[in-house]
C-alpha cells in the first residue's frame, strides 16, 4: 500500500466535525437548552457537530431591521458585544428529543461518529 493510499484512508476516517448543518433549532428546545436569545424571534441554528470533542455548535441570529434578513449575533450593531453568540453543548448533555431532531437530519454518513 503507498503512502498517498494510507494517508487518504487516515483522513476519512478522522472526520473531527461535521460539514456546515444550519438546522434551525425548535423554540421548545432552546428554551429546554437554557439558550438565551436577545430578542424572542431570533433564532439559533446547529452550525457543526464536533466529533473529537463530542460537543454540537449553535449559533445565534437576529432578524436585520434594514432587509430583513437574518445575521450573526456578531454582525448586528443590535446585539451588546458581550452577549452570547455561541453556545457548545457535549452530546452527552442534549435532551434525547434534540438528539433525534438532529440524527433525522444528519448525513448518514456520520451516523457511525455519533
Amino acid at each position: 500500500m503507498s503512502l498517498r493510499t494510507i494517508i487518504k484512508k487516515v483522513l476519512k476516517e478522522e472526520v473531527t466535525e461535521t460539514d456546515p448543518l444550519w438546522y434551525k433549532v425548535p423554540n421548545r428546545i432552546i428554551d429546554e437548552l437554557g439558550i438565551e436569545l436577545y430578542f424572542p424571534d431570533d433564532e439559533a441554528y446547529v452550525v457543526e457537530i464536533h466529533f473529537d470533542t463530542r460537543n454540537v455548535l449553535i449559533q445565534l441570529y437576529t432578524h436585520d431591521d434594514m432587509t430583513n434578513e437574518i445575521m450573526p449575533y456578531s454582525d448586528s450593531h443590535l446585539i451588546p458585544g458581550n452577549f452570547e453568540e455561541y453556545y457548545q453543548i457535549p452530546l452527552d448533555e442534549l435532551p434525547l428529543k434534540f438528539k433525534t431532531f438532529i440524527f433525522r437530519r444528519l448525513d448518514p454518513k456520520y451516523h457511525k461518529y455519533l
